[in-house]
């Protein structure tokens, strides 16, 4: 308990209230819970999938991680002692994880299946900013986007290749770019690099049995052995089975 407290004093006097409060109530009425970081969930799934994996040896790799703590895929598994690189566009966010995720390898980046200039549309909603500008058109009506930047991406393979300790395994990666997963996905080298869970934004998912046969990221990953498992909320959760 003294080790989050610890590090959500570190995120701000508001998250670390909002903590307290939540632990006020869990011993008032005597409430049997876990915290969820994730925005709906996700990282209840993802414990689940992932339970025969000691903590303190899970190693992850968030791609648009986004804020260290609000909304992460990966902050439950971090706060039980893992550990792992995580990538977003928004230097603001990056400088955050490295403040306070600190066994984190933390890197300000766009990730895609090639190496090109883009434009990174940034809204003060963080969670929806994007490469995308075809995404970035479809959520102006929802979210206000300010500034823009021109930068280069890089292949997720060459940064694994640069900054993956040697020798480790890697037990997650989490894909959510906002229009950039499936980029994002092709970027990675599945027979080298073999996450044994894989967690991708869909929103165009379907329980269609079409869909299922056509999909590109399902086709594409069954590909390399991995199957799908679960479909929540805008996520599908594949896990490898060889």
């Amino acid at each position: 308990m003294i080790k989050i407290h610890k590090l959500l004093k570190s995120a701000g006097t508001w998250v670390y209230l909002k903590f307290l409060i939540l632990i006020g109530f869990r011993k008032l009425f005597n409430l049997k819970t876990k915290f969820v970081f994730s925005q709906t969930g996700e990282d209840m799934i993802l414990y689940m999938l992932l339970r025969d994996i000691h903590d303190d040896d899970l190693f992850y790799i968030d791609v648009g991680c986004n804020d260290p703590i609000h909304d992460s895929n990966t902050f439950l598994f971090y706060l039980n002692g893992g550990s792992g690189i995580c990538i977003d566009g928004n230097k603001s966010l990056i400088d955050k994880h490295k403040k306070i995720r600190t066994r984190d390898i933390s890197i300000c980046s766009l990730v895609s299946d090639e190496v090109e200039e883009v434009t990174f549309y940034i809204s003060k909603e963080n969670r929806v900013s994007t490469a995308s500008k075809e995404v970035m058109i479809n959520n102006s009506n929802r979210w206000e986007f300010g500034d823009k930047l021109n930068l280069k991406t890089r292949t997720l393979n060459e940064i694994l290749d640069s900054n993956l300790p040697k020798g480790q395994a890697i037990h997650l990666l989490s894909i959510d770019v906002e229009g950039y997963d499936f980029k994002v996905l092709k970027s990675i080298d599945l027979e080298k690099y073999q996450p044994k869970v894989i967690v991708i934004e869909m929103h165009s998912f379907s329980l269609d049995p079409e869909f299922l046969k056509s999909d590109e990221v399902i086709l594409y990953l069954q590909s390399f052995g991995y199957s799908l498992k679960y479909y929540a909320t805008f996520n599908a959760y594949f896990v490898r089975i060889s």
